[in-house]
């Protein structure tokens, strides 16, 4: 069975699920066998969505977006898989990308693998990914554990808990890690930088390197064929790897802070990207409700800011009321969960606003595009101000105080300029309906006496 959601309860459903599987690694039912899907008409013309992983252990649903059709390839070693052409986003609890792309690829869940070539860029967020297929382009990712087992022909830019380069993966460009540990068995052929708690080299740096952490370790199979620096409270090198004369120490003062400072630099480029990828598929997916919502909030900046502030403050207080109540304190939870969700997603349209003001949208030809872009930085700026240390938590009120206004206010003109065409259009309808032709009625028989 399947249903069919409009653009903005679509968006807050899917991505309320996702995110709270993600963070709170909660199995949320869905129950088997049901898929979400999105009218075809509220797509973009080439644009083809696909529901997937919907039976047994999926707890989410999954959304698929490709912008193009899928033509087959007979280039690379996958010769019996499709291409799909044209960016590629995806987003739900447990997600397999097994066709190539052309181009890049956005995905954001729990669990990602990427068992297919990436034809450009690879921007991912979830709990756990894992990179079994070349990427063409370059990595983003932002997750709880990373594996890279391929190729990867442009920089890595990794933001995790723990990161693996396992034995086999070649990463051509710079690389920039920054995890709680790092392990590197695999190749890495340009500039790195790793810093997190524990660091383990075992594989091959070509180019420099600098390695800051609490405890690093250079294995017996390490090679390492340039410059080293190593920055930690225990180091640790074993006299079989080849190379180590490379290596330079420098002191560890403020150590410690600079750790943190790795991890502050983690948690907002994780949050920055996950909430991102949600923008992008909500933007591509529906970017003329997203424009709609950033022009009432551009025309209607006291309307919505009211709006906004009375959800905000109200909410929670019509939350612990029905808290005293037996019968209200399952809509309580609800209400409480819906509110926080809403809380959390409301400021991507005030980043998008934003982006607005920033953004040369003469440069772009495509309404979306500019659109994207847009939001890509004013979201950007929005989390900047949202991280400046004891006055972020201000500009994260306002920030959703306003996006929450703006879409609410939004939904109700929506509802009020749908209602007012369909009393504007009935006249019009009875006026072009054609009256019923009478049915003429059989002519009676004279009953003839008989004689």
């Amino acid at each position: 069975m399947q249903k069919k959601i409009g653009g903005i309860t679509y968006f807050l459903f899917v991505t309320a699920l996702v995110g709270m599987g993600t963070f709170m690694g909660m199995g949320l039912g869905v129950p088997q066998g049901q898929a979400v899907s999105i009218a075809p008409e509220n797509l973009p013309s080439n644009a083809e969505v696909t529901n997937a992983d919907t039976s047994g252990d999926s707890f989410f649903p999954t959304v698929v977006v490709k912008n193009a059709e899928a033509a087959t390839n007979d280039n690379d070693d996958d010769t019996d898989e499709q291409t799909l052409g044209g960016l590629y986003f995806a987003a739900g609890n447990t997600l397999a990308l097994n066709k190539k792309t052309e181009s890049d690829a956005f995905m954001s869940g729990n669990t990602l693998n990427i068992d297919a070539t990436v034809g450009g860029d690879l921007f991912a967020a979830g709990n756990t990914i894992t990179v079994n297929k070349n990427i063409n382009g370059s990595l983003r990712l932002a997750a709880n554990t990373i594996e890279v087992n391929s190729h990867v022909a442009g920089n890595a830019l990794l933001f995790a808990n723990t990161v693996y380069i396992n034995d086999g993966a070649v990463i051509d460009g710079h690389v920039n890690i920054f995890a709680s540990e790092i392990i590197v068995a695999g190749v890495v052929k340009g500039k790195s930088s790793f810093a997190g708690e524990t660091i383990e080299v075992r594989g091959t740096l070509k180019g420099k390197a600098r390695l800051s952490g609490a405890s690093v370790s250079i294995g017996a199979t390490a090679v390492l064929e340039s410059g080293v620096s190593i920055a930690s409270a225990r180091v640790s090198v074993d006299e079989s790897a080849t190379g180590t004369d490379h290596i330079t120490y420098d002191q560890y003062d403020n150590q410690a802070k600079k750790i943190k400072y790795a991890g502050d630099i983690n948690n907002f480029v994780g949050y920055y990207f996950f909430f991102l990828i949600f923008g992008i598929i909500f933007i591509a997916l529906r970017p003329q409700v997203a424009q709609r919502i950033a022009t009432t909030m551009h025309t209607e900046p006291g309307r919505t800011w009211k709006v906004g502030a009375l959800v905000f403050f109200f909410t929670p207080l019509v939350a612990i009321v029905l808290l005293f109540t037996l019968v209200g304190i399952p809509f309580s939870l609800i209400l409480m969960l819906a509110y926080a969700l809403f809380f959390l997603f409301a400021n991507l349209f005030t980043g998008l606003v934003v982006g607005q003001f920033i953004v040369n949208k003469e440069r772009f030809r495509t309404k979306k595009k500019q659109l994207l872009m847009c939001f890509i930085v004013g979201f950007f700026v929005v989390v900047i101000l949202q991280h400046i240390p004891w006055i972020g938590w201000i500009f994260s009120i306002l920030a959703s105080i306003w996006g929450m206004g703006g879409v609410l206010v939004d939904r109700k003109k929506t509802k009020h300029e749908t209602s007012v065409k369909t009393v504007a259009a009935q006249p019009a309808l009875a006026a072009t309906a054609k009256p019923k032709k009478k049915k003429k009625s059989a002519p009676r028989k004279k009953k003839i006496a008989n004689a």
